[in-house]
C-alpha cells in the first residue's frame, strides 16, 4: 500500500497522566529516506508549553500509530506503539520524562498502521486494536498477545477507533478504509451498524470521544 504521511506529524493523541496532559507526536527521521519512504524513528512527549516542555523517545522503527490507555486496568496508562516495517506493537509504560519502558512487544502482524485501546467488548478489558491494511484485516488482541477477534474482508483499514459512539453504554469499533474512502462502524461481534461513505477521501485517522462537552459522543 503507498502511504504518504505528513513530513513531520503523524498522529497526536491526548495522554491523561494525573493531573497533567501530554502530547505523543510520531516524528519522522530526516535523514536516509525520500518523503514517499519516511521512516517514524521516534516519538516526541509534550505537556503543558508544547514549545519547551520535550522529550523525545526514541529507537522505533517506523513507527506508524499510537494509542493511549489502561492496559493493566489498575488506573495507570500506557502507550501502545505499531511498528510498520518490523510488523509489531510495543507498549511502552512512560517514566516521568525519561526513556520508557517497554512492558511488551507483540510481534506476527502485517505492516501495522493505526491502532486503538479500548473495551471493545464490554467487559471491563481494555484490548488493542491494530488495523492491518496490507492484510485487509483489523486484529484485536490483549496485551499478552493473544488474539480476541479479528475483522477482516477490509479495504485497506488504516484506522481505528473504539468507543461507545452511540451513547448507550455499548462500546463499539470504527474502522477508516482508506481503499473504499468510508468509515465503517462495528459491534465487537463483527455486526456493521454504520457505514459512513461519500463523505471522505481517502480517510486515515478516526477518534471517538465528546468532542463538543455536551455529553455526546461524536
Amino acid at each position: 500500500m503507498n502511504r504518504t504521511p505528513p513530513l513531520i506529524l503523524l498522529l497526536i493523541l491526548i495522554l491523561s497522566m494525573g493531573l497533567a496532559c501530554n502530547l505523543l507526536v510520531a516524528k519522522a527521521s530526516s535523514t536516509g529516506h525520500s518523503q514517499s519512504l519516511m521512516r517514524y524513528d521516534a516519538i516526541n512527549v509534550f505537556s503543558g508549553n508544547i514549545t519547551s516542555n520535550e522529550t523525545q523517545w526514541g529507537g522505533f522503527a517506523d513507527a506508524q500509530g499510537i494509542a493511549i490507555g489502561d492496559l493493566y486496568n489498575n488506573g495507570s496508562e500506557e502507550a501502545a506503539i505499531s511498528e510498520g516495517v518490523l510488523g509489531t506493537v510495543v507498549v511502552v509504560k512512560a517514566n516521568g520524562k525519561t526513556t520508557p519502558s517497554i512492558v511488551s512487544t507483540i510481534t506476527g502482524f502485517d505492516d501495522p498502521f493505526g491502532v486503538a485501546i479500548g473495551d471493545l467488548y464490554n467487559d471491563g478489558v481494555n484490548v488493542i486494536a491494530v488495523a492491518e491494511p496490507d492484510a485487509s484485516r483489523v486484529t484485536v488482541c490483549y496485551l499478552n498477545g493473544s488474539v480476541a477477534g479479528t475483522f477482516s474482508q477490509l479495504n485497506q483499514p488504516v484506522g481505528v477507533a473504539i468507543g461507545d459512539f452511540y451513547n448507550n453504554h455499548q462500546n463499539v469499533i470504527a474502522i477508516a478504509e482508506n481503499g473504499s474512502a468510508s468509515v465503517l462502524v462495528l459491534e465487537s461481534g463483527g455486526n456493521i451498524v454504520d457505514n459512513l461513505t461519500g463523505i471522505f477521501s481517502q480517510p486515515e485517522g478516526v477518534a471517538i470521544g465528546d468532542l463538543t462537552n455536551d455529553g455526546q459522543m461524536s
